[in-house]
C-alpha cells in the first residue's frame, strides 16, 4: 500500500567485520527475520550493508545492535550534504596493527635470527577477534570463516 511504502526507509551501514562474499548469509540471517525489515543488500567491497526497513518496526540502532551482537563492527553510515557519504578516517583495529608491526618485524630475522618468532607473536595477536567471532558463530550455530580459521589454525600448531 501507498501508505505502508511511506514509511519505509532505506539505511546504509558501515559494517568492518565483513572481509569476503562467505560473510554474506550471515548478514542476512542476521537482519532479514527481524520485524520491520523488508530487504537487506550487502555490499562486500565497500563493507556497506542496505537495509529497507520500516523506520516505525525497526530503528537504525536496532539494526547496528543485531549486527554487532555478531562482532561485526557495525555502524550507521554517516551522511554530510547534498546526500553524499562522509569519508571516514578509520585506523585497522589494534589487532591488525600489532600483527603487522610484528610481521614487518620477523622480516629482519636474516639480520638476527630470534627476530623470526615475532611472526609467532604477531599470528597470536591476531587470535583474539577471531576467537570471539568464533564464539558469536557457535552461539547463533553456524559455521563460519573465523571457526574455519581455527580449525586450520590449532591443526598446524
Amino acid at each position: 500500500s501507498p501508505a505502508a511504502a511511506a514509511r519505509l526507509e532505506k539505511s546504509y551501514f558501515d559494517v568492518l567485520g565483513i572481509c569476503c562474499p562467505s560473510e554474506v548469509p550471515l548478514v542476512e540471517k542476521l537482519l532479514e527475520p527481524l520485524a520491520g525489515v523488508h530487504k537487506v543488500t550487502v555490499v562486500v567491497p565497500s563493507r556497506t550493508v542496505i537495509v529497507l526497513h520500516d523506520a516505525a518496526a525497526i530503528s537504525q540502532a536496532q539494526i547496528v545492535r543485531a549486527l554487532n551482537g555478531a562482532r561485526l563492527e557495525a555502524s550507521v553510515r554517516a551522511y554530510g550534504g547534498a546526500g553524499q557519504s562522509k569519508v571516514s578516517n578509520k585506523w585497522p583495529s589494534p589487532y591488525v596493527l600489532v600483527c603487522g608491526v610484528l610481521l614487518v618485524v620477523s622480516l629482519f630475522e636474516h639480520f638476527w635470527r630470534p627476530l623470526r618468532w615475532f611472526a609467532v607473536a604477531g599470528a597470536a595477536a591476531g587470535l583474539p577477534p577471531i576467537v570471539l567471532r568464533s564464539v558469536a558463530a557457535l552461539r547463533r550455530r553456524t559455521m563460519d570463516v573465523n571457526i574455519l580459521m581455527l580449525i586450520i589454525h590449532g591443526s598446524t600448531v
